[in-house]
């Protein structure tokens, strides 16, 4: 893409897991703002980081491209997405916001974003604080033990209303 190149020009190319990370934070952070507001809202959103870098990069003749950067930072709208998305999520969902400051924030870290590993642990965290918050125990039917850990963790099965408008398209 014409803003993938410019920024390439800016940065040296470097394929890592951190940037693996990154992609899945951008993942998380589309799927938060559409369990907010829908697929109308991730249009909006799409198109607020898309005017956002087009200033960045003036020049750019690029469509139906939605960054998260700048070339070297996230992009304000994101940021300021996230914070903002609290008072539109359901009071239901004790997850989505936890996801979003306590996962997403570092996995769009320009430097030293967590590992896998790391990020797991703190999936549990959530899931944990969703738990209590719901008063949903675990089930032993559903204990799962991950091959080469001694941790045994529980996955209830979610119970969750199906969503009410289609997935967007990629």
């Amino acid at each position: 893409s014409v803003i993938q190149t410019e920024i390439s020009q800016h940065l040296p190319l470097r394929t890592t897991s951190s940037a693996d990370i990154w992609s899945l934070g951008c993942v998380y952070s589309e799927a938060a703002i559409w369990i907010a507001d829908g697929y109308t809202g991730l249009e909006e959103y799409r198109l607020q980081r898309q005017l956002e870098a087009n200033s960045a990069f003036p020049l750019s003749k690029a469509q139906n491209i939605f960054p998260f950067h700048d070339g070297t930072e996230v992009l304000r709208c994101v940021l300021d997405a996230h914070t903002d998305i609290e008072d539109r999520l359901r009071r239901s969902d004790s997850i989505t916001k936890n996801v979003l400051d306590m996962m997403v924030q570092e996995m769009l870290w320009e430097e030293e974003r967590p590992g896998g590993k790391a990020l797991l642990r703190k999936a549990d965290i959530v899931l944990m604080k969703a738990r209590q918050k719901s008063g949903v125990r675990p089930n032993n039917a559903s204990e799962m033990v991950r091959s080469g850990s001694r941790q045994r963790r529980e996955y209830p099965p979610p119970q969750l209303p199906s969503p009410t408008q289609p997935l967007p398209p990629l």
